[in-house]
């Protein structure tokens, strides 16, 4: 991988896990992280898609500051990436941050209003800020979209429950 291609580093390790090779794919993704972690910031916003592919490598890595950072400018850059929102999305969600999830995951979901994975997650964030009744309806609408999925419809009844609708739940 050269100094400006952490990208190599990361689909090894895609790759390297998909195999099964656990010691490989980690070592693969730390290789990617030391080459977009020391590489000067401005050299990578020269380069958007790298801030994404930092953003990625560090969100797999577990460094959510960073990854939140690298997601924050890469959208600034293209403000209509919808993996980008989601990774921000989840970003912000692992930091315990849901509001400021929330308008993130909103954008996502007005970018592609038809994936429920984007439904199901704005229902979390809208959970974590105790916002049951739009947590329900996000997951509502993901049910729509993609029916009996047993996921959707365990955390559907257990925010139901949640928001103190029983029947509903059950």
């Amino acid at each position: 991988a050269s100094k400006w291609d952490p990208q190599i580093g990361y689909f090894l390790a895609v790759a390297k896990r998909a195999s099964g090779d656990l010691q490989g794919a980690k070592d693969a993704l730390s290789d990617a992280a030391n080459l977009v972690n020391s590489a000067h910031y401005d050299d990578l916003r020269e380069v958007p898609h790298l801030l994404l592919m930092g953003g990625l490598i560090n969100f797999s890595n577990g460094e959510l500051e960073k990854a939140r950072q690298f997601f924050t400018d890469f959208i600034s850059s293209d403000p209509d990436n919808l993996l980008a929102h989601k990774m921000l999305g989840a970003t912000l969600l692992a930091l315990k941050e849901p509001l400021k999830a929330i308008p993130v995951l909103q954008r996502a979901a007005e970018l592609s209003p038809k994936v429920p994975d984007l439904h199901r997650q704005l229902a979390e964030a809208y959970f974590q800020a105790g916002q049951l009744g739009k947590a329900v309806a996000s997951l509502e609408t993901a049910d729509r979209l993609a029916p009996e999925q047993p996921e959707t419809l365990l955390k559907l009844g257990l925010y139901r429950l949640a928001a103190k609708e029983r029947k509903k739940a059950l």
